[in-house]
């Protein structure tokens, strides 16, 4: 059941993110310093705005079949309510071969709803993501 979860939830994080990700940003981002930045347990309140969420990585999990790999913040893979980050596996090679688990983080995105409850961004470059 946990694995029917898991893969749900992936798969509906990604429909949600690609429908969104040919929407225009309304944020002003002319200047880096203008991004807020908020813990992992505020990221809901800031739906289709450009933030930092910050938080450890508490675990991450590949899915080959889906072509995906999600960083879980604050909360473990696959639990409902977190903050969880997709990353295309064409791209994966970018980021550190750990995906950063166990560390303080903060990453760099638009935040969308996630369908399972919380919250989700994608990232597309290593340059989303800052240790504390």
């Amino acid at each position: 059941m946990k694995k029917v979860i898991g893969i749900c939830l992936v798969v509906f994080m990604l429909i949600g993110l690609s429908s969104c990700a040919h929407q225009a940003v309304k944020e002003d981002t002319s200047a880096p310093d203008a991004v807020p930045e908020v813990e992992y347990t505020e990221a809901e309140g800031y739906m289709g705005k450009l933030v930092s969420v910050c938080g450890k990585v508490k675990g991450t999990k590949a899915y080959p079949d889906y072509g995906v790999s999600v960083i879980s913040v604050g909360t473990a893979s696959e639990t409902p309510g977190g903050f969880h980050v997709a990353i295309q596996n064409t791209i994966v090679d970018k980021f550190p071969k750990d995906l950063y688990i166990n560390k303080d983080i903060c990453i760099t995105g638009v935040i969308e709803e996630n369908p399972f409850g919380g919250a989700t961004t994608q990232l597309t470059d290593p340059s989303q993501i800052t240790e504390r």
